[in-house]
């Protein structure tokens, strides 16, 4: 069973990646400026044009609801626009921020948000030069935006360890709400539950999830069990989370209640910098520092297989490995340092034994009720 597109070689170390709203087309961000255009079919691909709109590190693209428009943003603080279709610059920003941009999102049709590694953000409307507005109450690196149309707010989270929401409407330059300090460096945000609950992933491996009803104040759930970072999280169904961490890995997670259901993609050692879905949702593209952009077919991994799980075995799954303080206490002083876990090794691109058949058929009807509800 095919379960991913070749990789796509990129020449250098990419830090975004985001796909067409209206054709299959993918674009790349990278660490020399460039951006890369690629079309893309079920078993091939083909590179469009790439352009490179500053010399400095090109860290977040997004586009307009339309497909015809892009915009990045880059480490010496500008903010372009491009035409998708060829990759001319058509406007600049050359000093948009006075900090590196970290993170860019579209918000409503002609509005953006950006956020610096000061971590200040910014609203632009699309055919104005100058910002809108900006926000200070951040002190580090803003990590990643999550957009609420219905409610019209932004969510951010940041390296400061606190979570964010602003309502984009507002001329007020305070947020809505603004979390406690949650000591821990807040890395990566998706929706879960049709929006009302949110999960952030963090520099100690924890899953912190937040309840909008709740308030924004604390989170109400820690989810323990990855082993490093989570630097990029996806939704695959309102219930079901894709994460991306530091050891490479892509692994597939129920939330509420949790359950590992397996390991779709392998980055080597290489943290996992971004993660996206296509608009059929068959494709989830990622980046890291391997200088590739992988696609993996994730409506192919969902597929109910009778045969595969037969040939599923111990030797299969992936471990979650739960690094808690109470363990290394209980270590024997007699032993000199604790054993290190080993990952068990298994099929690359396939999803591990950990769901069994029920999680295979599970992410199945889940994957069916995201696409009916996007």
């Amino acid at each position: 069973m095919a379960t991913g597109l070749e990789d796509i070689p990129l020449g250098n170390q990419p830090h975004d990646v985001h796909f067409s709203p209206t054709h299959d087309h993918v674009y790349v961000a990278l660490l020399t400026g460039e951006i890369k255009a690629f079309s893309y079919t079920d078993d091939s691909y083909e590179q469009l044009w790439k352009t490179r709109p500053t010399k400095r590190s090109c860290r977040g693209i997004a586009s307009s609801e339309d497909g015809r428009q892009l915009w990045s943003v880059s480490k010496d603080g500008a903010l372009n626009t491009l035409d998708a279709e060829t990759g001319k610059v058509t406007q600049e920003r050359l000093q948009a921020h006075d900090s590196p941009i970290s993170r860019i999102i579209r918000t409503m049709p002609n509005l953006l948000a950006t956020g610096d590694d000061e971590g200040v953000i910014k609203l632009w409307d699309t055919r104005r030069p100058e910002a809108l507005r900006a926000y200070t109450h951040h002190f580090d690196f803003i990590s990643d935006f999550h957009y609420l149309e219905n409610d019209k707010q932004l969510i951010t989270t940041s390296g400061d360890g606190t979570l964010s929401v602003l309502d984009v409407r507002s001329n007020k330059p305070e947020p809505l709400g603004h979390s406690e300090d949650q000591e821990d460096e807040l890395l990566s945000i998706a929706p879960l539950h049709g929006s009302t609950k949110f999960a952030v992933g963090t520099q100690t491996g924890i899953l912190s999830i937040f309840n909008k009803t709740a308030g924004w104040g604390d989170c109400v759930d820690r989810i323990p069990g990855h082993p490093t970072s989570i630097d990029a999280l996806l939704p695959l169904s309102p219930t079901t989370l894709a994460t991306g961490s530091s050891d490479g890995l892509i692994r597939v997670l129920a939330v509420l209640p949790t359950k590992f259901l397996g390991v779709i993609a392998d980055h080597g050692d290489f943290p996992i910098e971004r993660m996206r879905l296509d608009r059929s949702v068959r494709w989830l593209a990622s980046v890291s520092h391997d200088e590739s952009l992988k696609m993996t077919r994730v409506d192919d991994l969902f597929e109910e297989s009778g045969e595969e799980e037969e040939g599923e075995g111990e030797g299969e799954e992936e471990e979650m490995v739960v690094e808690q303080q109470e363990q290394e206490q209980e270590s024997s002083d007699d032993e000199p340092e604790p054993k290190k876990k080993k990952r068990r090794k298994g099929k690359k691109n396939q999803m591990g034994g950990g769901g069994g058949g029920g999680g295979r058929a599970e992410l199945s009807r889940r994957r069916d009720v995201y696409q009916a509800t996007t």
